[in-house]
């Protein structure tokens, strides 16, 4: 009988087994590896949430992000062909579509023969805050003197309307866009709100990350590559920064303010500062200084205009307060001023002298305005630009002015 074969016994291990100590250092560097894993992942699904499902991190108070980029000569401009929405304080949500010539508006071909046309040089106002492009005051005026007709339009006007900007931005903006497209006549706003401000401070913006800033700010960022990143790579980062800003300097940066809230400013139309009230006079003093600037600029815009053998002219926009006397009164009476010290038609005034030394056509919308009490708001409540009802109105004035000066 033959007896089984005994199973040989393995070697001994020559490794030894693992210290307690090395076991307890493997188990710390991978619990240290998933807490790094998790942490990355979950500050990825943070930056995801923060750009999906979160508010603009600085909204820019003039347009969605993306909207404008830098330029070498006005400080920035409308990108062409951006696409997006624009909403603000719960009070529209609109469409905003750039052509690839830079404006809100179609494209345009060379000019036909038998075409008037028309370039509207504006500010917010002009470029539709808060309006559809097709509700714009330069395009309702289109399709009113072609008499809605689309197809065959003897007017063509440009919409070259952009927030922000100020009689400089106008100047250039002709110089570019004046030649291909050859208008026959020049409509330029001025809004005192701001108009005579943006001289000085021309140009008075810049991009970074396709957000607007102060060319102040837009410096911070160009120094600091953290920020760069921030602005350029993470909305997550970027709101952290907000945060730590806004907590160290007690500033409330990446808050839109609500202009109806505290009502625009009504120094312009003060006939006199209360003496009591340094900064006020401060203020007047400055404002005076600037008439002569902006005169010379309007002198400016009409030998440029002349250029291209065409005619300019010059429109003055009112605030609500100045067109309605209800609102008037409540202005007056939030002021807690005299009677005496206010001329609601004070700028229309200033601008008809410069017009006058300048041999520029001028009309002030403040009169119109007041003639016809509207049977709906023309103003939107909060931000205080024309509403669609304030665009129509705007332009059928402009329309009655150019056919009571012979221009259509």
């Amino acid at each position: 009988m033959t007896e089984p074969t005994p199973t040989p016994t393995p070697p001994p291990d020559p490794s030894p087994a693992p210290s307690p100590e090395k076991r307890r250092r493997s188990s710390c560097l991978g619990r240290l590896a998933a807490t790094v894993i998790s942490f990355l992942i979950a500050l990825g699904l943070a930056e995801i949430a923060v750009r999906v499902f979160g508010d603009e991190v600085l909204p820019n108070p003039i347009g969605p992000r993306y909207l404008y980029i830098n330029d070498d000569a006005m400080g920035i401009a409308l990108s062409p062909g951006f696409s997006g929405r624009f909403s603000l304080y719960d009070e529209f949500d609109v469409s905003i579509k750039i052509s690839s010539q830079g404006f809100r508006d179609r494209e345009f071909s060379a000019k036909k023969s038998g075409t008037t046309r028309i370039i509207s040089l504006s500010d917010s106002f002009g470029f539709g805050f808060g309006v559809a492009g097709e509700d714009t005051y330069a395009k309702i005026l289109e399709k009113s003197l072609n008499k809605g007709e689309e197809a065959n339009r003897k007017y063509e006007v440009l919409n070259t309307g952009a927030s922000g900007i100020g009689i400089l931005e106008m100047i250039e903006t002709l110089k570019r866009s004046g030649k291909w497209f050859a208008p026959d006549i020049v409509v330029a706003s001025f809004f005192y709100g701001n108009d005579l401000q943006d001289i000085e401070s021309f140009p008075q913006h810049t991009v970074r990350g396709g957000i607007v800033l102060t060319p102040h700010f837009g410096k911070m960022v160009d120094e600091s590559s953290w920020l760069q990143f921030c602005f350029n790579r993470s909305n997550l980062a970027l709101l952290v920064e907000r945060a730590k800003f806004n907590r160290t300097t007690g500033a409330n940066l990446g808050s839109i303010a609500k202009p109806g809230e505290a009502g625009w400013d009504v120094r312009p139309i003060l006939l006199r500062p209360d003496p009591k009230k340094p900064e006020e006079v401060k203020w007047f003093e400055h404002q005076e200084k600037l008439w002569p600037p902006f005169e010379k600029h309007l002198a400016t815009l009409k030998v440029e205009t002349e250029k291209l053998g065409a005619k300019l002219v010059l429109f003055a926009i009112p605030q609500e307060f100045q067109t309605r006397d209800d609102a008037w009164e409540k202005m007056k009476s939030a002021a807690a001023r005299s009677e005496d010290d206010y001329d609601r038609f004070l700028i229309g005034k200033k601008l008809t002298a410069i017009c006058n030394r300048t041999d520029v056509m001028f009309l002030d919308l403040v009169p119109g305005f007041r003639a016809t009490p509207p049977s709906k708001p023309r103003y939107f409540n909060l931000n205080k630009h024309f509403n669609e009802e304030g665009n129509a109105f705007a332009a059928k004035l402009i329309e009655d002015f150019l056919r009571q000066r012979g221009l259509l």
